[in-house]
């Protein structure tokens, strides 16, 4: 019986600690999508990433890289540039690359970009989309 009085004194007291609870990763919020060009010609507002009725871009990071000098312009809705890159030949640039936003663009908004020369361009961009 004395037991039985220990038992249940110990069930109570585990049961009694109160639940720690860890809130979730804000990472764990989002799908990363990732955006991949490969293009040889020149480029004038080049639809990069359209993103589903309602949402926005949110950037979180842009490696471009091509085989010819040229200047990488990364606009929104084909008007408005938010970034411009300059490339030299074989030499990758990367902006961003952290979990941190480059860029959060407005609702519906379309990345594009336009590229000043013709080459063998690589253009790759992460991040995702929220309805915020």
């Amino acid at each position: 019986m004395k037991k039985i009085l220990i038992g249940l004194i110990a069930l109570g007291l585990v049961c009694s600690i109160p639940k720690v609870s860890i809130a979730d990763r804000p990472t764990d919020f989002y799908q990363t999508i990732t955006k991949t060009l490969n293009t040889t010609d020149a480029q004038t507002d080049a639809e990069l990433w359209d993103p589903d009725a309602g949402n926005r871009i949110v950037i979180q990071e842009i490696l471009v890289s091509a085989d010819a000098t040229q200047t990488i312009f990364f606009e929104v809705l084909t008007t408005t540039k938010i970034d411009t890159l300059y490339l030299i030949a074989g030499v990758p640039v990367r902006l961003g690359g952290g979990e941190g936003p480059v860029r959060i663009l407005a609702t519906d908004e379309i990345l594009t970009y336009t590229t000043s020369t013709s080459a063998n361009t690589t253009v790759i961009v992460c991040g995702y989309e929220d309805s915020f």
